[in-house]
This record gives structure tokens, sequence and C-alpha cells, in this order.
């Protein structure tokens, strides 16, 4: 609709055609002042009739172009803090969810470890034991978790890939959950598309990844169930 003048910045409309000038006219506009946040537009700066009824004069809008360019860095400044703002919320919440998560394990282990320096029977020592094996193991889990999360947010994940076989992987997985499926009397099928049987993939994030998924179909099916295990092709538009 309007393109700027390239020795200057802003729009005069009583240098526009006459429709334009009808236009803003009827809405009061004088001047439009364009304002840049990083070489692009952000905002737009509209003046009205002055109160004296004068024409804008040169100097009048030179000084309102320079405020509209301090506006546009005012403007990325603010939406670089909010940007910050919100980074530190999320950090907040992010250390308060890995807290709570940590803390539970954490006091188990330490309960598990003084009850064993006051002694007992043998059979309990190495339940305490098995116990708290299984706390350093979730720990350790919940430990991977973060650095990956922390290498997502700053963008420093990498990928080692190699041919991985997804049916042999969750077979193994399957295996681990043994004493829940047996107890649960569930029923586990495979349809793996031979087509996506071996996939590039970075093991160690795709066994991850298939673990949960797993582990919350074993942990969450009801009592003779069954949990399909299948794959399929899929591309994206």
């Amino acid at each position: 609709f309007l393109t700027e003048n390239k020795e200057k910045h802003f729009f005069v409309i009583n240098e526009l055609d006459q429709n334009k000038k009808d236009f803003f006219h009827a809405h009061d506009i004088e001047a439009l002042f364009p304002i840049k946040a990083k070489g692009t537009h952000v905002a737009v700066l509209v003046l009205g009739t002055k109160l004296s009824g004068l024409p804008y004069s040169k100097t009048d809008l030179n000084l309102l172009d320079v405020f509209a360019s301090e506006s546009g860095v005012a403007i990325q400044n603010s939406k670089l803090y909010t940007d910050l703002k919100l980074a530190l919320e999320s950090k907040s919440k992010f250390i308060n969810v890995v807290s709570h998560q940590l803390r539970t394990p954490v006091s188990g282990i330490r309960w598990s470890l003084e009850t064993l320096k006051m002694g007992g029977s043998v059979e309990h020592q190495h339940e305490l034991i098995n116990t708290s094996h299984q706390k350093v193991v979730f720990l350790n889990e919940q430990l991977d978790d973060i650095l990956i999360a922390l290498d997502i947010y700053d963008k420093k994940l990498n990928l080692n890939k190699t041919p991985c076989d997804v049916l042999e992987v969750c077979k193994k997985i399957i295996t681990d959950f043994e004493n829940e499926i047996t107890t649960n009397s569930l029923k586990i099928t495979y349809e793996i598309n031979h087509n996506t049987g071996t996939v590039d993939a970075d093991f160690n994030k795709l066994k991850k990844i298939l673990e949960i998924l797993i582990k919350n179909a074993v942990l969450y099916s009801y009592k003779d169930g069954e949990i399909t295990v299948s794959s399929k092709n899929q591309t994206h538009e």
C-alpha cells in the first residue's frame, strides 16, 4: 500500500496520491513512521493533525524519525527481556520438578543405609540392598533424562546413528518387565513391518523412547490384557 522513500524512513500523507490522501485524512492521519527491530517491521507510529493546525516541519519529522528508530531498539530490548524472563521461569520450574523427582529416591537410599548400619537379619539386609540398588538405577535414569533435556534446551543434542534392529530392542526391553507381565497375565504380540525392522537411529536414545512406551503399556494395562508392539512406514509431506 505504501512504499518507503529511499532517502527517509517515514511517510507524509500530503506526498501521496489523492485516493490515499482521502483515506488517511478520513482517519485523521498525517504521517506514518514504520518501526523496525533487527530489520523487521514490528510496529507503526501514527501521527494525527497537530493541535496548532500547522503541517509537520522538516525538523519535526526528523526528530520523530529518530524517535521511531529508538523505539525499535526499545521494543527489541523489551522482547529480549521477556524471553529471558520466560527462560528463567522455565529453568526455575525445571529445577523444582527435578528436585522433587530426585528427593524421594535419595531419601529412600539414605533410610536404607541408616537401617543397614543398625544391623538386623541377613534377609532384611539383602532386601534393603536390593531396594537401594533399584533406587540408584532410577536416579541414574533420571540424571540421563536431565542431561538429554539440557542438551535439547541448549540445542546441543547429538545423534550417533547406527543400524538398529527395532524388534530385538523391544524384545530385550520386554524381558525387563517379565515379572509385571506374568503377574498381570499380559499377552505380548509383535507386528513389526519388515521395512522398518532396521532403522538408522541413536541406539541409546531409541532404546530410551521404547522403554518409556513399553513401560507405560505394561504398567497401565488391565489384567489379562494384550500389548501389541507395531511399526509402520510414515512419510511427512
